[in-house]
């Protein structure tokens, strides 16, 4: 495989890469380091003879024109994401992430030998479906997607993503979709629940910490695994024309389970502040993941205390 990975620098961009590489893969990672940043792990990455790194802008397609036309997979993560932008540029949000699709899957056009293109979808798209009420869950791939209120601005990211894997749909390139379901581990940032609560249980200093939701449930999955589930897809030929939810079936976990499994890890003795319910959680999010793992046989392989110790160890290393 010769794989283009755009948004490469980012979180699960970049373990998708080093993973292709222990692959023996050819692997280019492309950002335009707007949030990505060439840290001491992409450093170290991209040293690899089998690793590259090009800085360039998605969104010139003048630049983008000018990259190899012999990947025979492009993987597509760059998106504007974040809730800041969500909320207030969210214009921005629609605009730029459509601009980045369109002239990926163009990139994807123009090369010589592809067997697959996949976009980076989000579990997102399942929210207006939730609010109708009508959302199985766990929830599979064939749900119906409905449209929440096109003019909140929180429905902007969700909205690009629809668009995007329409255009993917209509492209008549080799694509695969990837919904990918609440995805952690070590460098994802500090703007995720379980990075943002080690972080609270690591260095507070009192009897207790604040906690969102603390009655809603997920479930989570570890980097390495979500990773895998998408090289998986990327050897498997029937993965082409499909959505693939990336993702834990279970187990679900309240915010204020979770809450506690994470001052066990910390080895603190905390209480737990109820903040009452984040405008806009979903009570419930999980995904059916029977498609996957009928096609690929792949089950995932870190259990959720093991996974947060792992982020723990990171993020006390290297953040907090």
């Amino acid at each position: 495989m010769k794989v283009l990975i755009t948004g490469g620098t980012g979180f699960i961009g970049y373990h998708l890469g080093k993973l292709l590489s222990d692959k023996d893969c050819s692997v280019t990672l492309l950002d335009n380091l707007t949030k990505g940043a060439l840290d001491d792990d992409v450093l170290a990455l991209i040293a690899r003879p089998n690793v590259s790194f090009v800085q360039v802008d998605l969104s010139d397609m003048n630049a983008v024109s000018k990259l190899d036309k012999d990947f025979t997979h492009i993987v597509h993560f760059a998106a504007l994401l974040g809730v800041q932008n969500v909320l207030k540029n969210s214009f921005d949000v629609l605009k730029l992430n459509t601009e980045l699709v369109i002239n990926a899957i163009e990139l994807a056009a123009q090369q010589e030998n592809l067997r697959q293109f996949l976009f980076a979808s989000t579990s997102e798209v399942y929210a207006g479906t939730l609010e109708a009420g009508c959302l199985e869950i766990p929830s599979p791939e064939t749900s119906q997607l409905v449209l929440p209120k096109l003019d909140s601005p929180r429905t902007s990211y969700m909205l690009s993503k629809i668009y995007g894997e329409a255009l993917c749909q209509h492209s008549h390139l080799p694509y695969t979709i990837l919904r990918p379901h609440n995805i952690y581990g070590p460098r994802m940032g500090m703007r995720h629940v379980i990075p943002e609560l080690l972080r609270k249980a690591s260095t507070i200093e009192g009897e207790a910490i604040e906690v969102f939701s603390l009655h809603h449930s997920r479930t989570f999955c570890y980097v390495s695994d979500a990773v895998n589930m998408i090289f998986e897809l990327m050897k498997n030929k029937d993965a082409i024309g499909q959505v693939f939810n990336i993702g834990n079936q279970g187990p679900e976990i309240t915010m204020g389970d979770l809450a506690k499994l994470i001052i066990d890890i910390a080895d603190k003795d905390l209480a737990i502040t109820d903040m009452g319910t984040t405008q806009g959680s979903p009570e419930r999010r999980a995904p059916e993941m029977t498609r996957l793992k009928n096609l690929t046989g792949y089950e995932s392989e870190v259990f959720l205390q093991d996974g947060i110790k792992r982020c723990a160890e990171w993020y006390g290393k290297n953040v907090f």
